[in-house]
């Protein structure tokens, strides 16, 4: 017998029947414990993986944003009656 079997029936022997109850239990808790460990440790490489990528992407995010606001302008610029006219002026 193996030293896990060999506790594992000195329990049931020795005690009363919640000691090998309360044992397994022990150990499922413990299996359950490792593995939220595992999940967390890999929800937190996801986590510092998607900070890099944004840190990355954030340039491109902040000239988008000025490229729209000058467009923007522009745009209210074209629909400004003074500035149609006076395109129209010099234009000809």
């Amino acid at each position: 017998m193996t030293p896990a079997e060999v506790l594992k029936e000195t329990e049931k022997a020795a005690g009363d029947d919640n000691l090998y109850q309360d044992h397994i239990d022990l150990i499922n808790l413990r299996k359950a414990v490792v593995a939220s460990q595992s999940r967390l440790d890999t929800v937190r490489n996801e986590r510092e993986q998607i900070v890099r990528r944004n840190a990355v992407l954030e340039p491109q995010v902040q000239r988008y944003r000025e490229r729209e606001g000058t467009l923007q302008q522009v745009r209210s610029h074209r629909h400004n009656p003074v500035t149609t006219e006076y395109s129209k002026r010099w234009s000809n």
